[in-house]
């Protein structure tokens, strides 16, 4: 019996450490570009709309991206505004697991259309892109499940980038949830 009880301990204490919180961007600074080791890389915009934080989120919304020119499908939504979070050491840990939530609202486009939409999250583990979830208008799967990425084994620094544009007042993307 005390080895079964050893035994049970040891697994529930294992997965407890499994589940330690390893980094976590903080976004509650309304309208922040920056923050604890997250930043807003590049960023354009033509007229008005909001990139920063917000109520512990990260928003995007009406901001254009390259060019600004609203009907043309290969500019519009195009990837100007990047965001970058981390490095984040992760050497450390024996299991790493990335996690985030996207929400998307608004008459948003597909690419391929006039005024198309995009975002585009991409997960790097040692520089080097392991996961790139992309959304382009409500259709293709609009407010996706959270997301939950392992980062394989002996990585050492793990770098999240998102990309993004919209075209108008209505359209959003807002990512919360981010840890690792």
């Amino acid at each position: 019996r005390f080895i079964l009880f050893v035994w049970i301990y040891l697994g529930l204490a294992t997965y407890a450490a499994a589940q330690t919180e390893i980094y976590s961007p903080n976004f509650n600074t309304n309208g922040a570009t920056s923050g604890n080791n997250w930043r807003v890389v590049s960023s354009n915009n033509c007229d008005g709309g909001f990139l920063g934080a917000q109520n512990g989120s990260f928003v995007i919304n009406d901001y254009e991206g390259t060019g600004c020119v609203n009907g043309d499908p290969t500019i519009d939504g195009a990837n100007d505004n990047l965001i970058e979070i981390g490095p984040v050491n992760v050497a450390f840990a024996n299991c790493v697991r990335v996690e985030f939530r996207v929400e998307a609202a608004g008459n948003l486009e597909f690419i391929g259309t006039p005024g198309a939409d995009l975002l585009e999250i991409t997960t790097l583990a040692d520089g080097v892109p392991i996961n790139v979830d992309f959304n382009s208008g409500n259709g293709i799967y609009g407010n996706p499940p959270d997301r939950f990425i392992t980062i394989p084994p002996g990585t050492s620094n793990i770098t999240i980038t998102i990309t993004g544009g919209y075209q108008s007042l209505d359209e959003t993307y807002t990512i919360s949830n981010v840890r690792i």
